[in-house]
Parts: C-alpha cells; sequence; structure tokens
C-alpha cells in the first residue's frame, strides 16, 4: 500500500516487486502496468500510473525517460518482440551491475527466430535501436537525475522565494513546490500542489514548466498565477504578462489538448465536467463574483479564510495584530468586496487586494 496526502493506492505488481517509489528506469520497463499504460491497454493500470505519477512527482522524470525509450523501440518492433527485447535488456542490466561490463551480443535478438519473418536489413535496424535504447538505459542508470527538493507553505501567508535559474515563485498558503536543485535538462521542470504566482526567467532554449493537476503550463518568460477554486474543484491559470501554453496531462481516449494564452486571458479547468476553456480576465475580475449565501458563527479568522477561500477563490493574509476573531455574520447575493468592507468595519482593519490574496491590517 502507498499513502500520500492521505489517499491509499494500492500497487499490486505483476513482474517487479519493488515499491513504485524506488523506481530507476529499468524498473519502469519491468513493470507490466507501467507497458499497459504506455499503451493505454486498460483503464486500471492507466488510472493507477496516471495517480501514481500525479502523487509522486519526483517519479516523473524516470518516468520521462521510460516512456522515451519505450516509444524509440516500438518504432522498430511489434508489442510481442518488445516484451522479449525488455526481458533480454533487463538481464543485461542485471549482468552489468554484478559483472561491470556487457558483450553486445547479449541484448541482441536470436536471430534464428527471426529468419523467415524478417528482411535483414529490418534485423539490422531493430538490432541498432536496441543497442542504442541500451546505451540509453545504462546512460541514464548511471546518471540519475538528483532528487527533487520541496518547500511546503503551512500558514496562510504566501511566502517567496527565487529559484537557482533565476524565476521567483509565490507560493500560496497550505501549497508545496517540488523542483530541482540545479536546471541542467532540456526543460526546466516543477511540481506544483495548490497554488502559486511564477515570474520565470527567460530562457529561450530551456522551457520553464510547471506541471499541476491534470495540467501543464510551459513558458520561456512570463509572469501568471495558478489558482485553486476548492468549491467546485476547479483550477484557474491567470497569464498577466508575455505568452503561456497549456497542456492537458494524460486524457483518455482523446487527443491532446492545448490552449495558448495571451496577457488577460486565462484557462479554465473544471474536474468535475472536463470542462477545458480559455476565457478573458483581469486583475479585478475576482471583485465581481457574487455569493449566493454565506453565513459565519462566531467565526476565528482561520474558518473565515476558510470560507472566503472556497466561495471566492481569495487567500486572506491577517498581518494585523488582531488574531482572535468572533466574527458573525449572514449575507445574501454579495461581492467579495461587500464581505471584505463588512469584516473590516467589526474587526476595526483595513483590506488590501492583491492578485488573488487580500492583506488584512
Amino acid at each position: 500500500m502507498i499513502y500520500q496526502g492521505g489517499q491509499t493506492f494500492t500497487y499490486m505488481p505483476k513482474m517487479n516487486s519493488k515499491n513504485p517509489q524506488e523506481y530507476d528506469v529499468h524498473d519502469f520497463l519491468m513493470d507490466d502496468r507501467f507497458i499497459n499504460y504506455h499503451f493505454n491497454r486498460n483503464d486500471e493500470d492507466y488510472n493507477f500510473w496516471k495517480e501514481t505519477l500525479i502523487h509522486f512527482p519526483e517519479l516523473q522524470p524516470k518516468a520521462d525517460q521510460a516512456l522515451e525509450l519505450l516509444q524509440l523501440l516500438t518504432l522498430s518492433l511489434s508489442e510481442s518482440e518488445l516484451q522479449e527485447q525488455i526481458q533480454i535488456l533487463d538481464k543485461s542490466i542485471s549482468g552489468m551491475k554484478t559483472n561491470q561490463g556487457l558483450s553486445t551480443t547479449n541484448i541482441l535478438p536470436d536471430r534464428e527466430r527471426w529468419s523467415g519473418r524478417k528482411k535483414k536489413a529490418y534485423f539490422l535496424a531493430a538490432a541498432s535501436v536496441l543497442i542504442i535504447g541500451m546505451g540509453l538505459i545504462l546512460f541514464r542508470v548511471w546518471n540519475k537525475p538528483a532528487p527533487l527538493l520541496s518547500i511546503s507553505n503551512k500558514n496562510e501567508k504566501p511566502i517567496e522565494f527565487d529559484l537557482k535559474d533565476g524565476t521567483t515563485v509565490r507560493l500560496g498558503s497550505y501549497s508545496t513546490l517540488q523542483y530541482p536543485g540545479d536546471f541542467n535538462e532540456k526543460e526546466r521542470k516543477v511540481f506544483l500542489q495548490g497554488e502559486a504566482a511564477f515570474h520565470v526567467k527567460r530562457d529561450t532554449h530551456h522551457p520553464f514548466k510547471v506541471f499541476t493537476d491534470d495540467l501543464i503550463a510551459t513558458v520561456l518568460g512570463t509572469t501568471f498565477n495558478i489558482v485553486k477554486h476548492p468549491a467546485d474543484n476547479s483550477v484557474y491559470i491567470e497569464l498577466l504578462t508575455g505568452s503561456l501554453k497549456v497542456d492537458m496531462n494524460g486524457l483518455q481516449n482523446s487527443e491532446p489538448h492545448t490552449i495558448y494564452l495571451s496577457p488577460n486571458e486565462r484557462l479554465v479547468y473544471k474536474h468535475a465536467t472536463g470542462a477545458f476553456l480559455k476565457e478573458s480576465w483581469n486583475r479585478d475580475t475576482v471583485k465581481n463574483i457574487v455569493a449566493d449565501h454565506i453565513v459565519f458563527k462566531n467565526a476565528d479568522f482561520e474558518s473565515v479564510a476558510s470560507k472566503i477561500k472556497m466561495v471566492y477563490g481569495i487567500t486572506l493574509v491577517n498581518l494585523s495584530k488582531k488574531k482572535n476573531w468572533h466574527y458573525t455574520a449572514e449575507f445574501k447575493n454579495a461581492e467579495l468586496k461587500e464581505v471584505l468592507d463588512n469584516i473590516c468595519v467589526v474587526e476595526g482593519l483595513k483590506n488590501t487586494l492583491t492578485g488573488d490574496s487580500v492583506v488584512l491590517r
């Protein structure tokens, strides 16, 4: 069993007894479920690996390498032949680990089995692909990517920090960002759970990618927010400057979805309905949200902030000295401004709206 964020995932490997969190590239290749995930053979295996990679984003780089190698091999081999060659590759890796050496004849298919079925040129091409693929596996096994670093914000106040590439991140309350210590790959990949604002350092040769939920946001250099509304389990990606490409990650039985954003546009993704669309947006959009009915009864600050977040998608940050709240009020068809003004009158505070946050002083 795998436990993550209060959720439990059952893992029943068919060919590999390792915990997925300990997987190397060749472990992915030896896992029947992962191969089924690559070919999208059944929903059970597809959903297992989709959920596993979402909840353990540190596995994504190795999984990408394994998927790349599987794609390379399937350019020349049928699925049945691919299974045979993966077995051979795994034995070769095991032999290398013990003997620290490997003859290329160990990874070539049995030529006699192919006689009468494949042309000589096809055999040589497939063998060449396997040799190249084996080299890729061994290179990546020996050159493991550095483990991801992680920053978690466990408070209601956003925190701001810089990544090694010069990108500035403003991490929302109760959110987590995983990122590499050094950006040595072709793509700068980070993994977000929650909300954040990014001011990405421009680098045309190394795109910056944010993986969050089912979405991948790709930029060269821009400023944007990722906002979540827990009330309807929706995600908003709001573009402030530059340009942004957003992909749907891992849609089953459909073509990949891609949306390009310009400034003053945002992407809307709703988990419940699968809606994936673009709409006009500006920084004042949040002021126009209307709540049908919202009630506070002797509520402390944390309760008020949680309800405001759920209804309006806004984070309250209390920088005042008044922490002991007993706020009671009821609103119908109320905009955010009306609620905030009432809070400030009752608690004797002032508020400032900045992006997706309201600071109370």
